[in-house]
């Protein structure tokens, strides 16, 4: 049986772009779990109290690489290769020609020592960071500010903005005769799913398993064989599948705004970085407009307009 978490970075801010991460597992007995005792090189859970640790980037940098490196076979050298993650993201990057995203050549890790990176594979490669399966996968989703406001004039809802990207990730990993299990960190405060699986498979056969305020849980039949998909709250904490695709999608965000503070200090020095969130994203706009850095054009395309 395949077991798969999907989790998103990003939703809220004012800048930086929105990530969905992909973690992808086959079961070897039982279901997916944590050690007892968390291990000391790979902690997968809620990347929020990751990075809230010391030293918390680097811990969860080094624990994500392992973990890409243990699938791929060695780690990436450059944001450049981790956004191989992404199968869309080239053109999603070519048609919006972003300025502040054209330099994707950040050394990996940026952080992490190597040898942080090197323990975390080969603790993920004896099995001792997951209990009851194997990672076989991961993938992102990646779309920057400009076709975030694009897709939200379309929709004109930033929810089904965000749900037509998660059904995007759940498609690719339906195959026919595979049993498979789907987990996603509940988005917003939603309780029923069915309307908007119905959209996102329309003639699929639905049914409800459960449905409460903490978690809904679906059983759906495509032609492609069925597979259950459950929506969670706090399921990053709760659930191996959903945090390493937590991990993955708030690893990616922190490379991008790095890419995105980078750019803007190298045209405006001595201003402070921003994380993107509401208040200090206001602030940083503030600092570039007061230093008449920020032209009209450059601000449509910078800030989110939901």
């Amino acid at each position: 049986m395949f077991v798969h978490g999907i989790d998103e970075a990003g939703y809220g801010p004012l800048l930086g772009p929105l990530v969905l991460g992909r973690a992808d597992f086959e079961l070897t007995g039982g279901a997916l779990r944590l050690p007892i005792r968390p291990n000391k090189y790979v902690r997968i859970g809620d990347s929020k109290q990751l990075l809230a640790r010391k030293q918390g980037f680097a811990r969860l940098e080094a624990a994500v690489l392992g973990i890409y490196s243990s699938i791929y076979g060695a780690p990436p050298e450059t944001m450049a290769d981790w956004l191989e993650l992404d199968e869309t993201w080239a053109q999603t990057a070519q048609a919006s020609k972003l300025a502040w995203y054209q330099e994707m050549d950040l050394s990996l890790p940026v952080a992490a020592d190597a040898d942080g990176v090197t323990q975390a594979w080969e603790e993920i490669d004896k099995g001792r960071a997951l209990k009851g399966g194997i990672v076989t996968g991961l993938s992102l989703r990646v779309t920057d500010e400009q076709t975030l406001n694009r897709s939200w004039r379309i929709s004109g809802n930033k929810h089904d903005s965000l749900f037509t990207q998660v059904a995007e990730l759940i498609e690719e990993v339906l195959e026919p005769a595979e049993r498979r299990r789907i987990f996603v960190d509940k988005l917003g405060g939603r309780s029923h799913y069915e309307p908007k699986l119905v959209g996102a498979f329309p003639f699929v056969p639905i049914e409800i398993l459960e449905e409460t305020s903490a978690n809904g849980h679906y059983r759906l039949e495509p032609d492609t064989g069925p597979f259950e998909v459950s929506f969670h709250v706090k399921g990053d904490d709760r659930f191996p599948a959903i945090g390493l695709a937590s991990m993955i999608a708030k690893y990616t965000r922190e490379l991008f705004m790095r890419v995105f503070n980078d750019y803007w200090q190298r045209r405006v020095p001595g201003i402070a970085s921003t994380a993107g969130y509401y208040q200090d994203g206001s602030r940083f706009i503030a600092d570039l407009e007061a230093r008449g850095a920020l032209e009209a054009s450059d601000r449509e395309k910078l800030i989110r307009r939901r």
